[in-house]
């Protein structure tokens, strides 16, 4: 499944849905045309891509907001998307969020998909559903809220949900060959922490295969 289907499906039951970083509004534009949302606010930082988004939206039930983040974000809404950004740009947004506090997260960071996970546990948030989107390349999308987080180091590589699904198979054979021609090149010192991250993999593999 594509990045953009995924995260379409990803916000399927909730009222209102703010995308922030929204670039065309295809996700919104998505999520309406199937009736999987009621009204959605389409936000970006900068007038070009904002006027993509309503060029696309326009006659569809969606608020458009130029704002740096949450900045000049005043609606209510019930879900968040943020994706097709980085690690560090998605934090600094989520630590600015005010509005709701039963918010849910729905986020496809472009990188560093372990420190995130991490971050989210520091920063007391449950994981309530992940799924993989694949185009040329594997795409975690993590959906969270705030609460006492359900998972532990041990998921911050493979997802605590993730793992429970056979489709993560490839995904997890994909990481595996990656760390285990990683390892051979790295001095000593970081081996030890890779050669972690490649049993971590085994492990869920081995369980994965075994419910097949």
């Amino acid at each position: 499944m594509k990045r953009i289907d995924a995260l379409i499906e990803s916000i399927n039951g909730y009222d209102t849905v703010i995308d922030i970083g929204c670039d065309h509004g295809f996700v919104l534009k998505g999520a309406l045309d199937k009736g999987y949302i009621v009204q959605g606010i389409a936000v970006e930082v900068n007038e070009k891509p904002l006027q993509n988004a309503i060029n696309n939206l326009t006659g569809y039930n969606v608020k458009f907001c130029l704002s740096n983040g949450f900045d000049k974000v005043n609606e209510h809404y019930d879900a968040v998307v943020l994706a097709g950004m980085g690690f560090h740009l998605i934090q600094e947004i989520i630590l600015k969020e005010k509005i709701n506090p039963l918010a849910e997260f729905i986020i496809a960071s472009q990188n560093k998909i372990m420190p995130l996970r991490q971050w989210l546990f520091d920063n007391n948030f449950m994981i309530i559903d992940e799924m993989l989107a694949y185009e040329e390349l594997f795409y975690p999308i993590i959906k969270v809220k705030r609460g006492k987080p359900n998972f532990n180091e041990s998921d911050f590589l493979v997802g605590p949900l993730l793992k429970t699904k056979k489709s993560s198979l490839p995904y997890y054979q994909y990481l595996l060959a990656h760390y285990q021609t990683l390892v051979v090149k790295q001095p000593q010192p970081l081996q030890q922490e890779t050669q972690k991250l490649i049993k971590t993999l085994n492990l869920a593999i081995k369980s994965l295969s075994k419910n097949n």
